[in-house]
């Protein structure tokens, strides 16, 4: 089976993203996790504060390891709309890529520089990555990606902690049944 890679936006959920394993999307980009399968390799995008600059980097590589699921166990932030809800019920569980751990993350940079040369196509520019929680890279995007990765971390690191969320419940999203009359309403 051939393995898709793709970009995941998240700038501020990194470090929750990384302890429970997960990432999820709200209802309004539900789409964009439409064509992530079990088994793709996925990059994360985020940014952090480094004394008084924000700095963006590339975390990865990471194995999706299930499907498409529905849990609103609060993880990210609370829904207003409905307290006691998360704002981004709509996940996949995600791990390091076992063959090798990359712990280091690169600086954006090196993916703008890639760009600059030609080497990616699929993100026009820093606009590109506005609102947008996924996007899916060509098959020499990701294994570019995967270089650099691998040459910031020549050793593979070691992961030892239990992922959060490997034990939360799965209600199996099915993107073709709805359950009400509006288009929105999935049958879960």
């Amino acid at each position: 089976m051939q393995h898709k890679f793709h970009l995941l936006n998240s700038p501020k959920y990194f470090s929750i993203s990384e302890e429970y394993g997960l990432f999820g999307v709200s209802e309004r980009n539900l789409n964009q996790l439409s064509n992530i399968w079990k088994g793709d390799i996925i990059f994360y995008y985020t940014a952090r504060k480094v004394g008084l600059r924000t700095s963006v980097f590339i975390h990865g590589p990471f194995e999706i390891t299930s499907e498409l699921f529905y849990n609103d166990k609060i993880v990210w932030a609370e829904d207003k709309r409905y307290p006691g809800k998360d704002k981004y019920p709509y996940r996949i569980k995600i791990e390091y890529l076992k063959e090798h751990i990359c712990l280091n993350p690169i600086p954006i940079e090196i993916f703008w520089d890639l760009k600059e040369e030609g080497k990616i196509k699929t993100v026009i520019d820093s606009s590109a990555l506005i609102d947008k929680a996924v996007i899916s890279l060509l098959e020499e995007e990701g294994i570019l990606l995967l270089e650099a990765l691998l040459q910031e971390n020549s050793k593979s690191g070691e992961y030892t902690r239990e992922y959060k969320s490997h034990n939360f419940q799965e209600e199996r999203v099915n993107l073709l049944q709805f359950k009400g009359d509006r288009i929105k309403e999935f049958i879960m």
